[in-house]
């Protein structure tokens, strides 16, 4: 089996391997009966895409023998071409029925449950841009990586791993953006030079710092590295270190939250009533991607469950997973 093909089957087999705790059925306040017809779907359109992606794998490969041949055949070519595009049509469609049976299954609550879920996602580019300038709090911050692991949102992790090569990983939060608001945030809010220039200057000013303590961070992991690389290390040695590196690791936690409470404290208060459903809208998160990938609202421009590409259609296929109702 071509590695390709293998993927994607152990990918489908990994989304139909019994229901997780969802966050979409919890929010929807599924019926055991809609859980059951969902996953159903789900299960009959990843069948039916697995066995095309197949076919198409297999077309790829007449394509590149196709393609080294000398001279090229173009009608050859262009006939596998047409049945990859083919292939891509059936799974838009396959996904596309599955959408429409799943929303039809939807009580009038459910329905107006998920335009609530529509209106979260469109927030939901501004709340990753909010927590990462400081404007949302750390809880902020954990919903948003929760909801990347919950419901396969895309957006990024607050924090950073500061590996050491043979013993336990050290996680060293930090913010993840560049000095200033970015321009959708500021354009929401509408921040004034003023608050823009104080948020810029504390971003500078925190990171200058936490530099400073990342580097010694560094420094300590290389002296683990090198006591046990070339002895085996007595429990004081390692200890007094990874004692300093949690040290370090609380102490830019601790300043995080110090800067990012400086950064909040710049915003008037019609501003901090702004930035509330923009908040609110991390705690949909993980609901709001679920039923994206279930094709129970419309994915937005930047969702991975577009379709419309062949490798988007196959993210879109198998990382949902199941509706579960426990």
């Amino acid at each position: 089996m071509r590695p390709f093909v293998a993927l994607i089957v152990a990918a489908a087999g990994m989304a139909q391997s019994g229901p997780p705790v969802s966050p979409l059925a919890r929010y929807l306040e599924l019926t055991p009966e809609q859980g059951a017809t969902i996953a159903r779907n789900g299960s009959e359109y990843s069948a039916f895409a697995t066995q095309r992606f197949q076919r198409s794998a297999q077309v790829q490969g007449e394509l590149t023998a196709e393609m080294s041949r000398d001279p090229l055949d173009p009608l050859a070519l262009g006939a596998r071409f047409v049945e990859i595009e083919t292939i891509r049509r059936e799974i838009a469609a396959a996904g596309q029925t599955r959408a429409e049976a799943n929303r039809r299954l939807m009580t009038a609550a459910q329905q107006a449950k998920l335009r609530v879920l529509e209106q979260s996602r469109r927030l939901r580019a501004l709340a990753q841009e909010a927590v990462c300038t400081g404007l949302l709090d750390d809880t902020a911050g954990e919903l948003l990586a929760g909801a990347i692991t919950a419901g396969g949102f895309a957006g990024l992790l607050v924090g950073s791993f500061v590996p050491s090569s043979r013993f336990a990983l050290s996680f060293v939060p930090q913010y993840c953006y560049s000095p200033g608001p970015p321009l959708a945030i500021s354009l929401y809010l509408d921040l004034t030079d003023r608050q823009a220039g104080s948020m810029a200057a504390a971003v500078v000013d925190f990171g200058r710092w936490q530099e400073s303590r990342l580097l010694r961070s560094q420094q300590v992991q290389a002296e683990i590295d090198e006591i046990t690389g070339s002895q085996m290390p007595g429990a004081a040695d390692l200890g007094l270190r990874y004692a300093e590196i949690e040290t370090i690791r609380r102490e830019i936690r601790a300043e995080q939250a110090r800067t990012g409470a400086k950064i909040r404290d710049v915003l008037a208060a019609p501003q901090k009533d702004r930035i509330k459903p923009v908040s609110d809208a991390l705690s949909l998160a993980g609901a709001a991607s679920q039923a994206e990938c279930e094709g129970l609202i419309d994915p937005g421009p930047e969702s991975l469950y577009r379709s419309g590409g062949f490798a988007f259609s196959g993210i879109a296929l198998f990382s949902c997973g199941l509706p579960g109702i426990r």
